[in-house]
């Protein structure tokens, strides 16, 4: 993942997280966790 993505990355990221259910933690864990997560979803459903 780029150091810096841009904010529509990110919240692409945060889109596939909350629909894959990690939302529901505190606001910035939730962010940064889940598009993380989201992210190595994706890379493995290829």
């Amino acid at each position: 993942m780029k150091k810096n993505p841009g904010r529509k990355e990110r919240r692409k990221a945060e889109k596939i997280a909350h629909t894959k259910g990690y939302g529901n933690q505190d606001k910035y864990f939730s962010k940064k966790v889940s598009a993380r997560k989201a992210k190595k979803k994706r890379d493995n459903s290829k």
